[in-house]
């Protein structure tokens, strides 16, 4: 590539609209959750209050008729949403309120690494084994079959070619594996290290490293910037299982879950399915919580960084102003 030129970027700091989207939302709502039972899983008879409310119980946009929310006994969320194009067709996603932001210093990157780990090894499935009976079905893995992790949220999808029973049953045996049935057997752990580097190292991409480098300039004293989710060679080469069984009970449970189906469904068969497979699912008797974001620092008047690397290959002059999140 040419010689890059310097990017300049005359940043005009305000509050971080991604930090205060999470914290500032959860300061509104934290007195609903702070004022639910205690999460003692072994008592059904109590029923668990979700983490967070659903978005548009906030808001004054109506939300579709057509769509069916609720939650279990657990304080496990869920919304249904019936939709007849194309035909025979569902997709489902497992969300968990929870992400790269919840780690200690020494599980950064494990809320990444343990999503890997859901595919190697779960309750129901040998390491080997869930992606060759999802392939067996049409369920290719990457296009149907993925997960994705980020700052504060962490999700799991299945997009079924079918509504028959068999493809609905591993669906739902995998999504609630995903839930609480991780093994992490050590021996995997140790296979997928090389798997997570590789996947680090190809993210070292220019774009990546300006991003970074934009992060530090707006949030220098944010937990944000030293959060991102593929996290630290050393952590991601050397955490022990115990680091990742402790991010696992902690944060995946029940009252930070959201179940969503869309489809060609009628949802109050897929309310039950729903129930029958999840309403077993315990809630920890101490669960994780939700960090200080940190220092979120406003800045005064016009502040210049300028970014240079030697792989860009364009010169880019931007105006950024992070605006505060608005309900």
């Amino acid at each position: 590539m040419q010689k890059a030129i310097p990017l300049v970027l005359v940043l005009t700091l305000a509050v971080t609209a991604f930090l205060l989207s999470v914290r500032e939302r959860d300061t509104r709502q934290q007195d609903a959750a702070d004022s639910a039972p205690a999460m003692v899983g072994d008592d059904p008879s109590a029923p668990q209050v979700p983490a967070h409310p659903w978005p548009h119980e906030a808001s004054d946009i109506t939300p579709d008729p057509a769509t069916l929310y609720g939650a279990l006994r657990n304080g496990m969320r869920y919304a249904i949403h019936p939709n007849a194009e194309p035909p025979g067709r569902v997709s489902l996603r497992l969300h968990i309120r929870a992400g790269s932001l919840m780690e200690a210093d020494d599980q950064r990157g494990l809320a990444h690494f343990l999503e890997h780990m859901l595919f190697n090894g779960t309750r129901n499935y040998s390491p080997a084994e869930m992606i060759p009976r999802m392939q067996r079905l049409g369920i290719a893995f990457g296009a149907h079959a993925n997960a994705r992790t980020s700052f504060d949220e962490t999700y799991y999808m299945l997009d079924l070619p079918d509504l028959s029973e068999d493809t609905l049953q591993l669906a739902f045996t995998a999504m609630r594996d995903f839930a609480d049935g991780a093994l992490l057997h050590p021996e995997e752990i140790e296979k997928e290290r090389g798997v997570v580097l590789a996947e680090k190292i190809s993210r070292d991409s220019v774009g990546y490293r300006v991003m970074q480098r934009q992060f530090d300039a707006l949030l220098p004293d944010a937990l944000l910037t030293r959060r991102f989710p593929i996290g630290t060679e050393e952590v991601i080469r050397s955490a022990p299982r115990e680091r990742f069984a402790d991010f696992y009970q902690r944060y995946y449970t029940p009252r930070r879950m959201t179940f969503i189906a869309v489809g060609d469904i009628d949802p109050q068969v897929m309310r039950a399915r729903i129930e029958s497979a999840f309403a077993s699912m315990k809630n920890p008797a101490v669960p994780g919580t939700d960090p200080d974001p940190g220092v979120i620092r406003e800045a005064e008047g016009i502040e210049p960084l300028v970014i240079d690397d030697k792989e860009l290959a364009s010169t880019d002059v931007a105006l950024m102003r992070v605006k505060r999140y608005l309900p």
